[in-house]
């Protein structure tokens, strides 16, 4: 007898019941509102804030929503929206951030699969598998695993976690161009796709380089993995070469299976922090023992901070740690065999090719659209500079200013709020009432385009203005 087709309704149901465990119920809190989203489970506490798995209403899909109090959303907010420009296959995007009532709310994309740091609580119960099949392994057991499992004493093979690290190098080599540093790099935030890929998540306290997420001399990040210069609040010094020592640390852990560093509290952590890790001799080569001392440099400029040299060094991958037998083999078979090898080289440098050519096309589509930004400003700005000296002149007419009183160039300083408002207007080097109260009369003139198209929130402008003179 045919069944009748199942509803809409029904079908979300069932495919919710697949997907989503049911946290929410062992977690005991109400799960937020916010508007356009419906928020489904609770995926755990962030380094700032709760983040919750979503279904987005319009596009429909699911996603993660990532809520910051506010008064560590404000100041994130600026960083946030410009993290949400990063387009990388292994950085997870930020689709969008706004304000609730009381917390930020950064929207992201749900990455499908499980951190690092669960693969490598796992490992010791895929340990019998060869390194080709060992990640789709390691895969099965997690989706069978009830979490009560606590493997220790086998790690993840050497290729594979060598692997790894080439896609986190190749990820933070795309921020680091574009001036994001992620501050926050830990196992944990390292998500292993199901198709094998490792994705970078939580942006959530990521800096531009130019600010500090917090207060001078606070600590913002995971102390475990944190270089010196961020475990001391040295905001001006947190870069590139703090993702290096995160990094550093975190594979550290991976091909070990501990630990790097052994602190329980932040003030532990704080007290050791001159001590080299002392588990670099564990490492299964001494190429990567020299590589990850050079990660892990305690002072910031001797650190190896380009992921460019990174993955030059890891070009070639480690050396495994199994030795080879060699076997007396016939000679037909041993021709099948250089044949077969021949053919797989062949393969291997078409591949090769491929993605050196797939490469390319992505650094000349990045490049086109830098340029096609860096336009875009320079007609932003050079629009708002015409369109405020011819209002500003038509005031100085009206309210017979007069020209002896106004500087050949007037310099100001603001604040571009996300709206495209400018507020906070500071004049330089003018003292005249009524040529103030003409620029300020003028701001509310002129219409300041998106302020995507310009870099900073903080902006300054010369107008330059022979006719008023």
């Amino acid at each position: 007898m045919p069944t009748e087709p199942l509803a809409e309704s029904e079908l979300d149901q069932a495919l919710r019941a697949l997907l989503i465990p049911p946290l929410e119920a062992s977690s005991g809190a109400a799960l937020p509102s916010l508007q356009g989203f419906e928020c489904l489970t609770r995926l755990g506490q962030g380094g700032m804030g709760a983040v919750y798995l979503a279904q987005q209403d319009l596009p429909r899909r699911l996603c993660t929503v990532k809520l910051i109090p506010k008064w560590e959303g404000q100041a994130i907010e600026r960083e946030a929206h410009l993290s949400a420009r990063l387009e990388h296959p292994g950085i997870a995007r930020i689709y969008s951030v706004t304000w609730t009532e009381d917390a930020l709310a950064l929207v992201g994309e749900w990455v499908d699969g499980y951190p690092l740091s669960e693969i490598l609580r796992i490992a010791p119960k895929v340990s019998a598998a060869s390194e080709e099949t060992w990640v789709s392994a390691a895969l099965r057991e997690l989706e069978l695993d009830d979490g009560t499992f606590q493997g220790k004493g086998v790690t993840p093979p050497s290729s594979v976690v060598v692997d790894w690290m080439r896609q986190v190098a190749s990820a933070l080599r795309y921020a680091h161009e574009r001036g994001v540093t992620h501050c926050d790099i830990k196992p944990s935030n390292l998500m292993l796709r199901r198709d094998g890929r490792v994705v970078l998540i939580d942006f959530g306290i990521a800096t531009m380089g130019d600010g500090a997420p917090a207060s001078e001399g606070s600590f913002v990040g995971s102390f475990g993995y944190a270089a010196p210069e961020q475990l001391h609040g040295r905001h001006a010094d947190i870069g590139p070469a703090t993702d290096a020592f995160a990094m550093g640390a975190t594979f550290l852990q991976l091909f070990t299976g501990v630990k790097p560093f052994d602190a329980q509290t932040l003030a532990e952590r704080i007290a050791t922090v001159d001590e080299p890790p002392k588990l670099l001799r564990d490492l299964p080569s001494r190429r990567l023992q020299d590589l990850l001392a050079r990660l892990l440099h305690r002072d910031s400029t001797e650190r190896l901070a380009e992921m460019d040299t990174v993955l030059r060094e890891l070009g070639e991958g480690a050396p495994s740690s199994s030795e080879s037998l060699t076997l007396r083999q016939p000679k037909a078979l041993l021709g099948w065999k250089v044949a077969a090898a021949g053919l797989v080289i062949l393969l291997a440098f078409l591949s090769y090719r491929y993605t050196d050519l797939e490469q390319r096309y992505e650094g000349i589509r990045i490049e086109k659209r830098d340029t096609l930004e860096s336009i875009q400003t320079s007609i932003v700005r050079h629009s708002v500079s015409v369109a405020f000296r011819r209002y500003l002149t038509t005031c100085f007419i009206t309210e017979d200013v007069r020209p002896g009183t106004v500087p050949s160039t007037l310099k100001f300083r603001a604040r571009m709020t996300l709206e495209g408002k400018l507020t906070n207007v500071q004049l330089d080097g003018v003292d005249d009432e009524r040529v103030r109260f003409c620029v300020m009369a003028t701001m509310l003139k002129v219409q300041i385009p998106s302020s995507r198209f310009l870099d900073r929130r903080d902006v300054s402008f010369e107008i330059h203005g022979d006719s008023w003179r």
